[in-house]
């Protein structure tokens, strides 16, 4: 070996994970499975995992998530190690358009790529379109669930606070 050559500087990549509620804490989408996934796919992509972030029960609004301000923060000051961020699925990071295109904004500028441990996308046009796609549904569903809530609560306020079963 030659010894002028400085070894090459392995990919580093920081983990983000979150739940939205405590129902999600339980099963297959807890914070311990995403990162289980995330340490996994960094694994077999020979990316070595510099630090990783849990939300819990932060909901979906970015402005009430804690870890990621602080994930953003911790990008900042080592951007020039980081080469990636990688989260369980698109939804985790972001569940509505805007704050998606957003986000990838930032760790664009700062030259860290967005990985998705169980949504493969490369960075072809077809890819960009199917995250877009992706980040629309996913709004849509986040809006939909909200929906039937409060569907559901209005039903219950009109029937003086008692359940009824529909058949």
């Amino acid at each position: 070996m030659d010894k002028n050559k400085k070894p090459s500087p392995k990919n580093k990549a920081i983990i983000y994970t979150r739940v939205s509620s405590t129902k999600q804490t339980e099963g297959g989408t807890s914070l311990d499975s995403q990162k289980k996934i995330c340490q996994d796919y960094c694994g077999k992509a020979s990316l070595e995992v510099d630090k990783v972030f849990s939300e819990n029960a932060a909901g979906a609004k970015i402005t009430r998530r804690t870890e990621l301000k602080k994930l953003l923060d911790y990008a900042r000051k080592h951007k020039r190690k980081i080469n990636y961020l990688v989260v369980y699925k698109w939804d985790r990071l972001a569940r509505n358009m805007e704050d998606n295109l957003w986000i990838r904004k930032e760790f664009a500028a700062m030259g860290i790529a967005v990985k998705s441990a169980t949504e493969a996308m490369d960075d072809s046009p077809a890819a960009r379109l199917q995250e877009g796609l992706l980040a629309v549904f996913n709004e849509y569903d986040r809006d939909l669930r909200r929906e039937r809530r409060m569907t559901a609560k209005n039903k219950i306020k009109k029937t003086n606070g008692k359940s009824k079963r529909t058949k």
